[in-house]
């Protein structure tokens, strides 16, 4: 699933590859994560989670959210994107 995503400021866009109450892995097209970086996911429209970088590699990266999500906000995104795949 494609989201906006901000580095720590900069726009971008961010795809989820997946996904957990705790945290997420993404893939952003210029590589301009860096471990340590907050980031802030809009997930849905209206509803953006923030987390901190906690590994990165090539352009994948592992984002830890400084609070969970509700699990059925995990769902709704992973059906979105099981859906698209």
């Amino acid at each position: 699933m494609v989201v906006s995503c901000r580095v720590p400021a900069a726009p971008n866009s961010a795809t989820i590859l997946d996904i957990s109450a705790e945290g997420c892995r993404i893939k952003i097209a210029n590589g301009v994560l860096v471990t340590g970086s907050t980031v802030l996911l809009e997930l849905m429209q209206g509803f953006h989670a923030i987390g901190t970088v906690v590994w990165k590699k090539n352009d994948e990266a592992g984002v830890k959210f400084e609070e969970g999500i509700h699990p059925s906000l995990v769902d709704h995104v992973s059906n979105h994107w099981a859906a698209k795949n």
